[in-house]
Parts: C-alpha cells; sequence; structure tokens
C-alpha cells in the first residue's frame, strides 16, 4: 500500500488547471484572436467552467479569462476578467515553446515565473509557486508512480535547471544542463518512463 503524508498545503492534482500543451494542441496559439471555454468535471460532474481569449500576434501575446466565481458561505457572485502574459523561447529541437507569465502579485510582490501549467488555488488562476503547491504524487511510494507523475517529475526537473543554467553553450558546445535538459525533454515525448530512465534523468547529473 502507498504511504501518504499529510499537511495543510494544497494538492495541485485536486485544482482546476489550464495547460499551455492543451492550448497548443487546439490551436489557440496560432496568430489571431481565439475564444474557446475549459470545463472541468470529477466523477461525471461539473465542477467549474470558464470563458477564454488568446491574442497571439508578433508584438502581444496573452490569454485573458473571464468567468463568475459564486460564493458558498453568502451566495455573493464575483466576476473576473484578467490577462496572463504568453510568451515563447527557441526548443533545442526546432519550433517554439510557448510559456505562462505568472503576473499575480502577493503583498505587493510580482511573481513572473515562467510556466506551463496556471492554477486556481483560489480567485485567481496563477503558478504552483504562488500558492505553494504540493502533489499527491510526492506523498507517494515511489513503487506506486507512473503517469501522469513522471510528466509532473520531469517538468519540475526543466524548471529547475533552467534556474541554475547560466549557458547553453560554451566554446561552441552544449554545456551539460542543456544536454540533460534535452534529454528530459526528449523523453517527455513518451508519457510512460521505465523506472530506471525516470530515476537517472531526475537525480544523474
Amino acid at each position: 500500500m502507498s504511504r501518504y503524508s499529510y499537511s495543510d498545503r494544497l494538492v495541485a492534482d485536486s485544482l482546476h488547471t489550464v495547460s499551455i500543451y492543451y492550448l497548443k494542441k487546439h490551436g489557440y496559439l496560432t496568430e489571431g484572436n481565439h475564444w474557446g471555454t475549459l470545463t472541468w468535471s470529477c466523477r461525471g460532474e461539473k465542477t467549474g467552467s470558464i470563458s477564454f481569449r488568446t491574442y497571439i500576434t508578433a508584438e502581444e501575446k496573452y490569454i485573458e479569462f473571464e468567468y463568475t466565481i459564486t460564493r458558498r458561505e453568502s451566495g455573493k457572485k464575483d466576476d473576473f476578467d484578467y490577462k496572463i502574459p504568453i510568451e515563447t523561447t527557441d526548443c533545442y529541437f526546432g519550433g517554439k515553446r510557448y510559456w505562462f507569465r505568472c503576473n499575480l502579485s502577493k503583498k505587493g510582490v510580482y511573481c513572473g515565473h515562467r510556466v506551463a501549467k496556471l492554477y486556481q488555488g483560489a480567485d485567481y488562476f496563477a503558478c504552483r509557486h504562488c500558492y505553494n503547491l504540493t502533489y499527491e504524487s510526492r506523498n507517494e511510494n515511489p513503487t506506486y508512480r507512473g503517469y501522469p507523475y513522471n510528466e509532473i517529475l520531469l517538468r519540475n526537473k526543466v524548471d529547475e535547471i533552467e534556474k541554475t543554467m547560466k549557458k547553453r553553450t560554451y566554446k561552441g558546445k552544449l554545456t551539460k544542463k542543456h544536454m540533460r535538459i534535452r534529454r528530459i525533454e526528449k523523453r517527455m515525448l513518451n508519457p510512460y518512463v521505465d523506472d530506471s530512465i525516470l530515476e537517472e534523468l531526475l537525480y544523474k547529473v
């Protein structure tokens, strides 16, 4: 049986999310204006929905969310309408990779993290750092990990390496950190990662 540890931190797996990969897959990141709706459900029951618009040009890129939250305690309805910037970076295998630039401010401090997924930890969609999220997979025995937990682990590892990577190349050659990111990203194309390969990608320098 898998083992769990308990804390008062929000669990990312249970929250409504918006993924940059979903937007790209369904054509929302092509040039121009695109309108769409995201709906979430649990065990066949609808748990929430939002409307959104993406605006993609060479000069500006963003996603605009529009939704209403009904307060359970009072029944009061609050409307939300705000934008989150979208940025691109060059992929190591060619093409562009898209990111959200989290623009939540806490106590006057702007976040600015570049992330691939946003979470509705409270009223606004923001990154996991702003909401100090944890994952169910981190509380489980590693023996019971698999898809989609491997994808989460590998994406977190890429974020961790990129924060400490000062250069992609040195004297015309790829740096070790850059090469490691390339190996991880290539493996992410296969959602079912062998445990031995996963361990190497996560922990071997």
